[in-house]
């Protein structure tokens, strides 16, 4: 019975999926069963690419998901981009119920903030990552301003996003291990109105005057 394959299935890690899919197309199909993609654990794989993000969210990961926890590329001999704005957007397309993100060792300087992340996360943690200087501002700078655009489109940028107030979902945050995170991300927290849970690991740069 499927459900019974189905259950022998959800002993296997992600690449083992992948590769159990390619036996025949009874397997191909039940790998894409939701009920496999629930929690999803990429932590252990170490040679995840934007590539093999792009297949996943393009062919397994949907509806179903529900937790996901990645591991980025900052201490590989590789580096590069790892999460892009253009693949966050697709995840948060096809998976409207994921509400746990776990990130560990990612660069996210990339990002221009928190906002690009799906709206729909409820918990956020991040191990070993770096951050931009804006990233938890509800109205982080630009990339058009940062990279010094006329006057007037960053005028057109401002009155785009004018009149439609950020709602952010995350209840519970927990920073380990982020040596980025400042008095300044810790002052931009205090906007979040649905922010329940704040646990801090490891921020060194932290001060007595940010913590007041």
């Amino acid at each position: 019975p499927e459900n019974i394959l189905i259950d022998v299935l959800s002993f296997l890690n992600v690449r083992e999926l992948i590769r159990a899919g390619r036996v025949c197309k009874k397997w191909k199909r039940l790998v894409k069963d939701q009920r496999l993609w629930r929690n999803v654990d990429l932590t252990s794989w170490k040679g995840v690419t934007s590539r093999i993000l792009w297949l996943l969210v393009r062919q397994y990961l949907g509806c179903g998901l529900r937790c996901l926890r990645l591991r980025g590329l900052l201490l590989s001999a590789r580096g590069g981009t790892f999460l892009s704005e253009s693949w966050l957007k697709s995840l948060s397309a096809k998976c409207p119920r994921l509400g746990k993100l776990y990130l560990l060792h990612t660069d996210l300087r990339s990002l221009p903030s928190f906002q690009v992340l799906p709206p729909t996360l409820v918990v956020l943690e991040l191990c070993g990552c770096e951050l931009p200087r804006d990233f938890f501002s509800k109205t982080p700078s630009s990339h058009a301003e940062a990279s010094g655009a006329a006057p007037q489109q960053r005028t057109k940028q401002k009155r785009k996003g004018a009149g439609h107030p950020l709602r952010i979902a995350i209840e519970r945050l927990v920073l380990n291990n982020v040596p980025s995170f400042t008095d300044q991300h810790l002052q931009s927290l205090t906007s979040w109105d649905s922010l329940r849970g704040l646990v801090l690991r490891d921020t060194f740069r932290l001060t007595a005057n940010g913590l007041r």
